[in-house]
């Protein structure tokens, strides 16, 4: 269990992510107020069960791939407005 406003960056959702087990509840309150960039982490989460890494920085950055366990994600929120459409989305 976590919280929207917990995930400060990327990074944290990464850490979360690689730790589940297969079968696992991601239970995440406060959904409405995850990050931009937490969120674009989120979406090959929920969809492909896939987490893109992205190691280094400018011209020698490069990404890897990861797999992911299926895991089912649990939000929570008294805010469903401000809950961005892209989540909203796959979320339905």
């Amino acid at each position: 269990m976590t919280s929207g406003p917990a995930l400060e960056r990327a990074g944290d959702l990464a850490a979360i992510l690689t730790k589940l087990e297969p079968g696992d509840i991601l239970f995440i309150d406060e959904i409405h107020r995850l990050a931009r960039a937490v969120e674009e982490v989120l979406y090959p989460a929920m969809e492909d069960f896939e987490l893109d890494i992205v190691l280094g920085k400018g011209p020698a950055a490069r990404s890897i791939r990861l797999e992911l366990p299926h895991f089912t994600l649990v939000g929570a929120t008294t805010r469903t407005g401000l809950i961005t459409g892209p989540l909203r989305d796959r979320l339905a």
